[in-house]
């Protein structure tokens, strides 16, 4: 891939985030879940701490569109990209994912999540 390529990529990736990210807060997570899906089918795993909000913010989506197990599932990739990361914005975003999935805890996927990100979250 070239130079002008790559940068292509990194903005398409960059903008399909912020559309997700403004879908979300708009509480329009059905048309979230495909910006944020296109952005991690564009971005991959090239940049961790970019994938791992992607990542919540496709779990956040789910969520949104009342879809709690396929959050929780989404959300358990995301803790395992903030694993080594050093990032609060990281953690704050799973925060948020844990505060939104915490009224479906008697889902057996919820359960794993909210335990796999204790740890990660507790490292604050």
């Amino acid at each position: 891939m070239s130079g002008s390529e790559s940068r292509d990529h990194c903005f398409e990736s960059f903008l399909a985030a912020k559309f997700g990210h403004c879908f979300t807060a708009l509480g329009r997570g059905d048309i979230a879940t495909r910006f944020a899906t296109r952005s991690l089918d564009v971005d991959g795993r090239q940049y961790a701490r970019g994938r791992q909000f992607n990542l919540v913010l496709l779990a956040v989506a789910h969520a949104q569109n009342g879809e709690p197990e396929e959050a929780a599932r989404i959300g358990v990739d995301a803790v395992e990209a903030a694993e080594g990361l050093y990032s609060s914005r990281a953690r704050d975003y799973l925060t948020d994912l844990a505060d939104r999935l915490s009224k479906h805890v008697g889902l057996p996927a919820v359960q794993d999540f909210a335990e796999r990100a204790r740890p990660v979250l507790a490292s604050a």
